[in-house]
């Protein structure tokens, strides 16, 4: 029995996980026991009780003939083969989803190196349609018929800027030929406006810049270097960038309220990047701002005034774009009128002694000897143009503005009407154009008014006898002009003037003739002196208006008035100086005050000059 008994026991103490040897002892022992005092099947459930009372008390963790105050419960052990099969299982997931997103950055890099093709593609594309039309502005530059690329071109910056064309920004709509005035002497832009390819704000910003020569166009290159380096938000923010035939117009808020501290750091930005070089940036009002809305006024300022100022935008144009140099016919041509200059004032000196009765006698007795006593007046005119133009050429040299050939234009009522001085470089701003513009005037004027004075007291000096050399004019002549008559009532007797002629000095004529040719240089139309003046002290806009105005009275002043003078200026200046002059690199910084009033008091002594008496509205130089 004993054999037995250990046959079935020790298999079982054998298998149990974490049996302790005082357990299987204590087992043993009371197997024994019980199986020599109980019959056979007795026995064999004990052993049986005892197989399955030991696997439940190993599986609870509770020893058998532990005492219950001893007696722990704990949580079963892990099984080491599950936690493997588990852990193997989430590896397998992790795999499986690393590999999805393996083929997804796969698939991503296929797209991308599509795009890039694609990228490519269209870059080239752009280099040769750039090229093509590099080549068409070239040989429309050399055989002077170009062809028209503007839309062309601005489809191509606006492509690579991501803004609008202007065909775009004028809503699709062409100008009618001939809108504007054909006022740039480059074949290439001729041709693409009479061609109507420009759109309005083209055209109108076209005829703010005057008559330069392209120097062809701006690299995307320097284009990018220029928003990101020059064109800073605390300065300008750029919102839209437009490609035109004469540059680049870029519209944005202008971040600084005062505008000529804007320039100054959009100038210094551009010398720091070394786009100076190559590019000129301007600082203008756009042309299209009467239509814009309160909200698109492109100021921030806290002050209202400024706020509502007039929106400005950047015109960027290659540093070779440049007004028109000096050719071999414009020497041609300003020797050709100096000449005939001389000779007309020369004959209007003669002319003025026509009513001298020694003059006409020795000149009908076949002595020309006489006509030296005319020599005084003419030279005196011609010192008062030179005057009037050294003024000019001492401020421009003072302000840094390039000057071209002066052409004189001829008059046969007083010699000469003044001259003709195109600008050669672009003024920094309207304070500069306006000294330059100022200068001519200030100086002609003094040196007429001085001579007008000294004649008329050499004239009283000279008393009732007067030297066979002075000139004979027409008392009437003081009331052609209040200015003039004014001055001689005040200084000449009452007594000479109630004459039908008056005897004067020379330089009395040379004073009256300076002040009527200042007077005409004076008025506000387009590229004259007072025009110039206007516009720098005013604005383009206000220049073009009082222009008109001008323009209009004074052909009713020469058509009412019997005004030959009047008449034929103003043909020559609808014909030579009817457009507004170049613009300035700043045109938005405003002159001061000092100068408005210098500009209101100079247009005030031009009316005083031209005005004649109440009495008299009559031909001003008719007399002569």
């Amino acid at each position: 029995m004993f054999c037995i008994t250990s046959t079935f026991t020790s298999p079982v103490h054998s298998s149990r996980a974490g049996g302790s040897v005082y357990a299987c002892k204590l087992r043993r022992k009371s197997t024994r026991k019980h199986v020599l005092t109980q019959p056979w099947p007795q026995t064999l459930r004990l052993c049986a009780a005892g197989s399955v009372g030991d696997d439940s008390a190993s599986e609870s963790g509770v020893e058998p003939g532990m005492p219950p105050e001893k007696a722990q419960v704990t949580s079963p052990a892990t099984d080491p083969e599950l936690e493997r099969l588990r852990l193997a299982v989430e590896r397998a997931k992790l795999e499986a989803e690393r590999a999805r997103l393996q083929a997804e950055k796969a698939r991503l890099e296929a797209e991308k190196a599509k795009i890039e093709a694609e990228k490519q593609r269209l870059a080239k594309e752009k280099e040769k349609e750039k090229a093509a039309l590099a080549a068409k502005g070239t040989a429309a530059v050399a055989s002077g018929i170009a062809q028209p690329a503007a839309n062309t071109d601005a489809t191509a910056g606006a492509q690579e800027s991501g803004t609008r064309s202007p065909t775009n920004d004028a809503g699709g709509k062409q100008p009618e030929r001939g809108s504007a005035p054909l006022n740039n002497t480059d074949p290439a832009l001729r041709r693409a406006i009479e061609s109507g390819m420009l759109d309005e704000r083209s055209m109108a910003l076209l005829s703010q810049m005057g008559s330069f020569v392209l120097g062809g166009g701006i690299s995307d290159d320097d284009l990018k270097l220029l928003q990101e380096k020059v064109l800073t938000f605390d300065t300008f923010m750029a919102n839209q960038i437009t490609r035109t035939p004469i540059g680049v117009v870029i519209r944005g808020r202008l971040r600084v309220q005062n505008p000529s501290e804007a320039y100054q750091r959009l100038e210094m930005a551009l010398a720091n990047t070394g786009l100076n070089q190559r590019l000129r940036l301007f600082l203008m009002e756009d042309p299209r701002s009467p239509f814009l809305t309160d909200d698109e006024l492109l100021v921030d300022s806290a002050d209202e005034s400024a706020r509502l100022r007039s929106p400005p935008i950047i015109v960027v144009m290659p540093i070779t774009s440049e007004p028109a140099g000096i050719g071999i016919w414009q020497y041609l041509l300003a020797s050709v009128l100096g000449v005939t200059a001389l000779f007309t004032t020369f004959g209007y000196g003669v002319g003025v002694f026509g009513l001298s009765p020694d003059f006409a006698q020795q000149i009908a007795r076949g002595n020309i000897d006489v006509v030296s006593e005319t020599l005084p007046v003419s030279i005196g005119a011609v010192a008062i143009l030179v005057a009037h133009e050294l003024g000019h050429r001492i401020a421009g040299a003072v302000r840094g503005v390039k000057q071209g050939l002066s052409f004189v234009i001829p008059s046969l009522q007083i010699g000469y009407y003044g001259c003709v001085t195109p600008l050669k470089s672009f003024p920094r701003n309207r304070s500069s154009l306006f000294d330059v513009a100022v200068a001519g005037p200030v100086a002609g004027l003094v040196s007429s008014v001085v001579a007008l004075l000294a004649g008329l007291v050499l004239t009283v000096q000279q008393g009732s006898t007067p030297l066979d050399w002075f000139p004979q004019i027409p008392s009437a002549l003081f009331d052609a002009s209040l200015f003039i008559g004014t001055l001689g009532k005040a200084i000449l007797p009452q007594s000479a003037l109630s004459q039908p002629t008056i005897a004067v000095h020379p330089l009395f004529v040379v004073g009256y003739t300076g002040l009527l040719s200042q007077a005409l240089q004076l008025l506000p139309i387009g590229r004259t002196d007072g025009g110039r003046m206007v516009q720098a002290a005013f604005g383009r806009r206000i220049a073009g208006r009082v222009s008109g105005i001008t323009l209009l009275l004074q052909a009713l002043a020469s058509v009412l008035g019997n005004s030959p003078l009047l008449l034929f200026y103003g043909l020559v200046v609808i014909f030579l100086q009817r457009e507004q002059e170049l613009p300035c690199l700043d045109e938005v910084s405003e002159p001061d005050n000092a100068r408005r009033v210098t500009t209101f008091v100079l247009l005030l002594i031009t009316m005083l000059i031209l005005l004649p008496f109440p009495s008299q509205f009559g031909d001003i130089t008719g007399q002569f």
